[in-house]
């Protein structure tokens, strides 16, 4: 859900099944992947305006989980996958990729910090402290709708308009 390209090719996927088990009422969904593509179209137009934007201006994430957003949006994710893979695993990062993550962050050498409010360990937590305290912003992403209540495009673009604003602030 974080690959902008899948969310397109699902509901088209989703579609044209319809419109095989369903020949009849093809024109009926036709018009509903319509409405669904013009309810995406402020998400898509947050992904092309930070694109256009912040063209390679480097990152970080605390997991992996941002690595297809942030590919679309033009972003360089600098944060080494090392580190990212083991913490959407559950697992400790190896010493290295911490240290390395923490020279990024101490060198100034990300312009924010993209983190998974769901999942916090100590080492997430203090990553997240060193780059406060190097007026790095942080921009919270989830795995699922935060609130439940919104729309899946809402929840994306709210999120995507908060990164925006964080990479705004940080110059």
């Amino acid at each position: 859900w974080y690959d902008p390209s899948y969310v397109t090719r699902i509901a088209d996927e989703i579609t044209s099944d319809y419109k095989s088990i369903d020949p009849a009422d093809a024109t009926y969904f036709d018009q509903q992947r319509f409405q669904v593509k013009a309810q995406f179209q402020p998400y898509m137009d947050e992904i092309a305006n930070i694109k256009q934007k912040y063209p390679h201006v480097p990152i970080g994430a605390t997991e992996s989980i941002f690595q297809y957003m942030a590919a679309a949006l033009g972003l360089d994710l600098i944060t080494p996958i090392e580190f990212m893979d083991a913490v959407a695993e559950g697992n400790d990062p190896p010493a290295g990729a911490v240290a390395k993550f923490q020279s990024q962050i101490s060198g100034n050498q990300i312009k924010a910090l993209v983190y998974n409010v769901q999942t916090s360990t100590a080492v997430t937590t203090n990553i997240k402290s060193l780059a406060t305290s190097h007026r790095i912003p942080s921009v919270g992403v989830s795995e699922t709708l935060q609130p439940e209540n919104l729309s899946f495009q809402d929840w994306q673009l709210k999120q995507l308009q908060d990164l925006e604003a964080g990479l705004k602030s940080s110059g």
